[in-house]
């Protein structure tokens, strides 16, 4: 017979740990209805199976003896053994200790034992037995099995530090629990109702918990990979220096439970191997920078979300973004300098939309384009490149603005070092301060006839630039170093015949090696 792999995903509740502290723990609970099998293994008189729960967990289960496992014609599981124990396993992603195994059993039962193991690939490399009861009545009961800490931390951090040591990750081994069911005569049906397992990330007294708001507390899972667990209701502190859980560095995933109404400013700051976040349904606030600089390449904005603040993804390496229909205010930068490929604003949005998907975050009642990405096409309408929308959009290899656009804001087009060629329409009035710095690939530029003031840096580390094609016949009012790091030593400004001369007599458009009148033929392309 083939070997088994069961990963089960455990749920959470929250328990109160004797420091006073509130520190979440997780439990899984397996009711058993139905089981596949017995059928015996290809090497060896066992019999083996599954038992499935009413939950949809499976464990596999084993019996030494020829006589088949049986279930009750009333659903209860039940089995008819020959004196031998029936062994049960199933395997858990393990994200700190395990506090107590409960087993409802009942019938044919002198004792009942559990047990956990570290395995990788099916190979069993630790087994440490967590406790024994003996049974003390035939009926159905619960048997409590609790945990004791040292024996706890010895499964866990043995298995952490070792292999570690000898190069493997953790992420590649599952930990097993076992129940094993021993009856007390070779008749008689011995029945297992259910199996519960709880969990948790931190033994009572690590410095590794605490609160996070007026009624919020955090810990943080001890084994790597480090889970940072946020859970109660309301809102969470705000921060101006580094949050408590800071020093833990190896946090990589952060989960927020339901009745948390919002992230705090800084509050994940410096956690540089934080890839991934778990946000609630009551979620209503992402303050500022909560997520700076974090790793993050995905995150599900639940609906019911109704600010999202600056900077709060600023700098994360998020590749798509999905605005609920809730959000109506969006701070300065929120998802700035990220590999955006993908945005969409949900219908029914009443402050942003992303019509005919456009990959951008467009404000539907002044038409400012506050976010784009590598892939947006600016749709008709749009009347401003808000700040920094596309900037370090690096992967932005050509842009269409169009005809309604008035104002580019500071460095609404800043960083794009993809883009080779760029267009701005007549329509276009105004380039601020920054507003296409650092376009280091940008190699033809036009700008359009209307444009009449240019701030300083518009065009600063545009070290590509070939030739600049300016329609604008009087010479658009430009801050003195609107072309500084920009190559026009070795650039030709073309500008209408009628107006070089103008041009040859203003800084700083007589910085460009030469100036010569845009021609028929080309017009300016």
């Amino acid at each position: 017979m083939k070997q088994i792999k069961l990963i089960l995903t455990m749920l959470v509740v929250a328990v109160l740990l004797p420091t006073g502290v509130l520190a979440q723990t997780k439990t899984i609970t397996s009711t058993f209805n139905g089981m596949e099998g017995p059928y015996q293994m290809e090497v060896g008189p066992k019999y083996v199976g599954y038992l499935n729960s009413a939950e949809g967990n499976t464990w596999f289960f084993s019996c030494e003896r020829r006589e088949p496992v049986k279930k009750t014609v009333n659903g209860k599981f039940a089995m008819s053994l020959s004196g031998d124990p029936i062994r049960m396993k199933s395997q858990f992603e393990m994200i700190g200790y395990v506090k107590r195994i409960t087993v409802r059993a009942g019938g044919n039962v002198s004792k009942i034992k559990a047990g956990i193991s570290i395995t990788k690939d099916e190979w069993e490399f630790s087994s440490i037995d967590l406790g024994t009861l003996t049974a003390t009545t035939t009926d159905v009961k619960d048997y409590e099995i609790v945990v004791d800490e040292s024996i706890a931390k010895d499964a866990f951090v043995y298995a952490d530090e070792k292999y570690f040591e000898e190069g493997f990750h953790y992420g590649d081994y599952i930990g097993t629990i076992s129940v094993e069911i021993t009856p007390k005569s070779t008749n008689g049906a011995t029945i297992i109702e259910s199996v519960t397992v709880e969990l948790a990330p931190n033994l009572p007294g690590d410095d590794m918990s605490g609160t996070c708001g007026e009624n919020l507390t955090w810990s943080v899972s001890k084994v790597s990979p480090q889970i940072l667990f946020i859970s109660g209701t309301g809102k969470m502190d705000d921060y101006s220096g580094s949050a408590p859980w800071t020093g833990f560095t190896g946090i990589s995933k952060v989960v927020i439970d339901e009745g948390v109404t919002s992230v705090g400013s800084l509050a994940f700051l410096g956690l540089d191997k934080l890839s991934s976040a778990k946000l609630p349904s009551t979620l209503e606030l992402i303050s500022g920078m909560a997520f700076y600089r974090c790793p993050i390449t995905s995150i599900d904005l639940p609906e019911g979300l109704q600010k999202v603040d600056y900077d709060a993804f600023c700098s994360t390496k998020l590749e798509s973004v999905t605005l609920p229909s809730t959000v109506k205010s969006l701070g300065t930068r929120a998802f700035s300098q990220c590999p955006l490929k993908s945005i969409v604003v949900k219908e029914g949005n009443e402050v942003f939309e992303s019509p005919d998907n456009c990959n951008a975050i467009i404000t539907k009642d002044s038409k400012r384009l506050v976010q784009g990405c590598d892939n947006t096409v600016i749709p008709d309408g749009v009347r401003y490149i808000d700040y920094m929308a596309f900037y370090r959009c690096s992967g932005l290899t050509s842009i269409t603005i169009p005809g309604t656009l008035e104002v580019i804001e500071t460095l609404g087009l800043g960083g794009c070092s993809g883009l080779k060629t760029l267009v701005i329409p007549d329509n276009v009035t105004t380039l601020k301060s920054s507003a296409i710095a650092d376009c280091t690939g940008l190699e033809t530029l036009t700008i359009g006839s209307g444009v009449t003031s240019i701030g300083n840096n518009a065009f600063n580390g545009c070290s590509g630039l070939l030739n600049v094609y300016c329609h604008a016949e009087n010479v658009p009012t430009t801050g003195s170093s609107a072309f500084n790091n920009s190559n026009v030593a070795n650039a030709t400004l073309h500008v209408p015949a009628g107006s070089i001369s103008a041009y040859q007599a203003a800084a700083p458009w007589n910085q460009f090696k030469a100036i010569v009148g845009i021609s028929e033929e080309t017009n300016g392309v």
